[in-house]
């Protein structure tokens, strides 16, 4: 009866430094953050979002100065734990070759474990695995189911992850594409990677720009004629994105795909309002203006 008492205490203790540690990594004090995880952990060693808390800190670099193997050692307790986010980043730093030997086979193996407890980012890991050929065959129509998964199970503003923030920047190109033709932009993404481009995709307006805020991107496509409604829910349409996106990085190139048969005088008229230079590329019966 004591011993329950003295569980349900440590629990408690656990819980409040886990809580606190949240709430002072949400105010970007890290320090004070990771002090709270370290002091929930003396309470209970095996809790799964306090290791993973450690794992992430260290992989960013936020709190504690970045080290790569020891952000492995948390993430891989955490993941032993059932800790699904965990195991994917454990896969990630596989697949990049962070605190550990580069090893696509594993990385695989660490996306297919979180991919079974429906986290999302590991369908589109694997699919990127699938589209590439790395660790698996290479087989483009399961990348593009897996990708297909990715976007009906996890939120479109959700994929601007802890583990893009947590990465150096790549030599590749990123490219930003918003779309809300799921079937076109899952496709042209798959083709994008294909040809060594990083490509993020974002089926609303909202999606996009939440991206935007939170990555670097070298390249912003976007459907000129996007629904303006999604879900129900108020969005924005091409023009919109286009109009913050040159507000927050006047620099950053924007290409606009429309179906439209020909450049006007109001379209152009749009154009000049965002600095931007139209200039139409036929292909087919689709344009492309950039």
């Amino acid at each position: 009866m004591r011993e329950g008492r003295c569980n349900l205490l440590d629990s408690s203790q656990t819980q409040g430094w886990l809580k606190r540690g949240h709430e002072f990594w949400a105010l970007h004090r890290y320090v004070e953050a990771v002090d709270c995880f370290n002091r929930g952990l003396h309470f209970d060693p095996d809790c799964p979002e306090l290791l993973f808390s450690l794992g992430d800190a260290y992989l960013r670099g936020l709190g504690v100065p970045q080290d790569h193997e020891k952000a492995v050692f948390w993430l891989h307790k955490a993941a032993e734990t059932g800790h699904a986010t965990a195991g994917y980043l454990l896969g990630a730093c596989y697949e990049a070759g962070l605190g550990l030997e580069r090893d696509y086979s594993q990385a695989v193996s660490c996306f297919q474990w979180a991919a079974k407890r429906s986290y999302g980012p590991a369908h589109y890991a694997l699919g990127r695995m699938y589209a590439r050929g790395q660790g698996v065959e290479q087989d483009y129509f399961h990348a593009f189911d897996l990708y297909q998964k990715a976007a009906q199970e996890y939120a479109d503003v959700q994929y601007a992850d802890r583990l893009r923030q947590a990465f150096p920047p790549s030599s590749r190109k990123s490219i930003l594409y918003a779309d809300d033709d799921r079937v076109i932009i899952d496709t042209l993404c798959i083709v994008l990677e294909q040809h060594g481009y990083h490509a993020a995709p974002a089926h609303t307006g909202m999606a996009a720009l939440t991206l935007f805020q939170n990555e670097h991107f070298d390249l912003v496509i976007t459907n000129l004629l996007m629904a303006k409604r999604q879900h129900g829910g108020a969005d924005m349409g091409g023009w919109e994105i286009a109009r913050q996106i040159r507000e927050k990085s006047p620099t950053t190139p924007v290409i606009m795909i429309n179906r439209w048969v020909r450049c006007g005088f109001a379209l152009t008229r749009r154009f000049v309002e965002l600095e931007i230079q139209p200039d139409v590329t036929k292909c087919d019966q689709i344009e492309v203006t950039a």
